[in-house]
C-alpha cells in the first residue's frame, strides 16, 4: 500500500514496498482514470459520429378491439391515412388527435438518431417536421410517428461509446505496461 502525487508515483512506491505479491497480485486505484474531452471530440470526429439527429416524437395510435376482423383493420387503417393528410403540424394535429374518437396520442419523447433502429431512423429521415409516418399496424392498433422537432446535436451516446472505449484501451494499455514492469523486475527463485 502506498500513497503519491500521481497514480504512477502510488504504484511505483507501491511495487517497491512488495514486488513479489505484485507478480499476479490486485491494483486497486483511488482515482478515476480520465479521457479528456479533446480525445473523445477527436475520435468521434474520426469515425464521423460527433453529430446525431435529435427527434421529439408523439405516437398516435387509431386503436383496434381485441380480436378485430380484416374489414375494421383495413377501415381504420384508411381512417389513419386520411388523417395523416390533415395533420399538417404538431400543435394542431395532437388537438385534432385528441378529439378523434378511439385515438390515443403519447407523452412526447425525445429521442437520438443513434438510438433508433435502422429502419424507424429511415422513416423519421424521410418525415418532415410537423407531419406524421405512414401508418403501420402495431401491437395496439394503427400506428404513426408524429415527428414534432428534428434538431442537430452532439451526439452524447456516441460519445459515452467512444469515451468507454478510449478508457478501456488507456487501462488495457497501463494495465499491460505495469505487468511488463513486473515481469522485468521478477526474480524467480528455484528451490
Amino acid at each position: 500500500m502506498a500513497e503519491g502525487a500521481s497514480l504512477r508515483e502510488a504504484y511505483e512506491k507501491a511495487l517497491r514496498c512488495d514486488p513479489v505479491s505484485a507478480f499476479g497480485g490486485i491494483v486497486a486505484l483511488n482515482r478515476t482514470l480520465e479521457v479528456s474531452e479533446n480525445d473523445v471530440r477527436g475520435e468521434l470526429a474520426r469515425q464521423g459520429k460527433s453529430r446525431t439527429t435529435e427527434y421529439l416524437l408523439r405516437q398516435v395510435i387509431f386503436v383496434l378491439p381485441n380480436g378485430a376482423s380484416g374489414a375494421t383493420v383495413q377501415g381504420r387503417f384508411n381512417e389513419a391515412q386520411a388523417f395523416r393528410s390533415k395533420f399538417t403540424d404538431c400543435n394542431g394535429g395532437i388537438e385534432l388527435a385528441r378529439a378523434t374518437r378511439d385515438v390515443a396520442v403519447r407523452e412526447p419523447i425525445t429521442r437520438s438518431a443513434s438510438a433508433l433502429g435502422d429502419q424507424l431512423r429511415v422513416v423519421l429521415e424521410k418525415t418532415d417536421v410537423g407531419r406524421l409516418t405512414p401508418p403501420a399496424r402495431g401491437a395496439q392498433g394503427i400506428e404513426m410517428i408524429a415527428v414534432c422537432n428534428k434538431s442537430n446535436r452532439e451526439d452524447s451516446a456516441a460519445a459515452d461509446s467512444v469515451r468507454n472505449e478510449l478508457l478501456m484501451k488507456r487501462l488495457e494499455g497501463e494495465a499491460q505496461r505495469r505487468y511488463q514492469e513486473v515481469r522485468n523486475k521478477a526474480v524467480i527463485v528455484r528451490k
